[in-house]
């Protein structure tokens, strides 16, 4: 009865000692797959950054040179617009101007007159007339006086955008300035003048005349040009 008893008891001592051979052969397993699991994601890391540091500067040129292509296209378009404002100032808004003055004296007043005209197209498109006179005698400053009186009452009452007029009489009657300045590119005498009966404007230098023929007539009157 005990030899049975005591196989019994080896029999069951060689099964624990196969069960914990047996665990410790999985666990062997599961730690020998675990360091291959971790050699092969190593592996495929190391590919992929090689990989990255072969594109990475193939990328970056590319990128680079679409950046550059690109402003080139926009500087070029820039330049291009420039170039067409810059044509179409010389060949449409480039304007000509000649300056006239005339000086008289009467004995008692001396009067300069300024004149500066503006050409488009050889067509005049602006003048300004600024005269100052100054009295020498006594009797001048009755003409001074009647001189701001001539000048309110031909252009007081005319008012449309294009033109400018201005009279400063001194406050001792000896000197006047006054100055008249008509832009035909915004006022029409011929429009105004149909509108306005009772203030027409008289123009002194018609629109369509050249500058040659401004510059003739201005001559002839006495001025001198440039």
């Amino acid at each position: 009865m005990l030899g049975k008893k005591k196989r019994l008891e080896e029999k069951m001592d060689t099964q624990v000692i196969n069960l914990q051979a047996m665990k410790q052969v999985a666990s062997t397993e599961k730690r020998a797959k675990k360091k291959k699991s971790l050699a092969l994601l190593l592996l495929f890391l190391g590919l992929f950054m090689i990989i990255m540091g072969i594109l990475y500067p193939i990328i970056l040129d590319t990128v680079n040179e679409e950046t550059n292509n690109s402003n080139h296209t926009q500087n070029s378009k820039d330049d291009k617009l420039s170039q067409d404002d810059d044509s179409a100032t010389s060949n449409n808004e480039k304007k000509v101007l000649l300056s006239c003055t005339t000086t008289t004296s009467t004995g008692k007043v001396n009067k300069i007159t300024q004149l500066e005209f503006e050409f488009k197209n050889n067509s005049l498109v602006k003048y300004t007339i600024t005269t100052n006179e100054n009295a020498i005698t006594a009797d001048g400053n009755t003409q001074v006086v009647a001189s701001n009186t001539l000048f309110n009452s031909t252009y007081g009452l005319i008012k449309a955008d294009g033109i400018e007029k201005r009279a400063n009489l001194s406050p001792d009657n000896k000197n006047l300035t006054t100055v008249l300045s008509v832009d035909y590119e915004v006022f029409n005498a011929g429009e105004y003048n149909s509108a306005h009966p009772d203030a027409m404007f008289f123009d002194s230098y018609n629109a369509s005349s050249s500058k040659e023929e401004i510059g003739q007539m201005m001559i002839q009157q006495g001025a001198s040009c440039k």
